[in-house]
Order: C-alpha cells, then structure tokens, then sequence
C-alpha cells in the first residue's frame, strides 16, 4: 500500500508507520485479511471490508478520538469494533462507489 504525501510516495511499512505516527490529523489504516475484487458490487465489497478489515495502524490523534490511549492500542481491531453505528455499512459503500476516497460522514464511536 502507499500512501500519497506531498513529498511523493511512502511505499514501504516503515514509511507508512513514520507518516502516520507524524500526522497531527486522525490516521489509520486498515487491512484486509483477503483482497476484495473493485469489480463486485459495492454492496459487496463493503460486506467484505467490514468482515476481513482490521486495523493495521493507527496514530495516537485518531486512538484519542476513539476513546484509546495510543494507537497501538487499536491496531488488530476490527473497523465494526470501533465504529458502533447502523450507518457504517452505507458509508463504506459511499467510500466503494467515490472511488475509495473517504467521503465527509458522522458515525459514531463504540
């Protein structure tokens, strides 16, 4: 996965984890224990994002909001583990049907 900054692109882990951990905005990443296939309905691609999708990494700005004392702490997490709210599946879909790009939306926390 790489991650797009304004500096160019950070490909590896190693990379990925400093951008995240610098970033004073809520960042993290989540990671799909099988590939979901971008040709399957977006209905579908969110049910599979929402069942094999974990959280590989996380900054302390976004584990703060979730109620977390460190990042770390929400990295294994399933995404429906922190977010507890009937709109979560729609707005995955949203994200699938923008072109993966997170779409401005108020869930609510677990």
């Amino acid at each position: 996965m790489a991650v797009h900054t304004s500096t160019g692109l950070v490909g590896s882990s190693a990379g990925q984890r400093e951008f995240v951990a610098g970033c004073q905005d809520g960042v993290w990443c989540l990671e799909l224990a099988r590939p979901v296939l971008s040709g399957q309905a977006p209905e579908e691609q969110a049910d599979l994002i929402l069942r094999d999708g974990s959280i590989s990494d996380a900054n302390d700005a976004v584990a703060s909001m979730m109620g977390a004392a460190a990042g770390n702490d929400l990295v294994g997490l399933p995404l429906s583990g922190l977010i507890d709210d009937p709109r979560l599946r729609d707005a995955v879909i949203a994200f699938v049907e923008e072109g993966y790009r997170l779409a401005p939306c108020a869930l609510s926390v677990a």
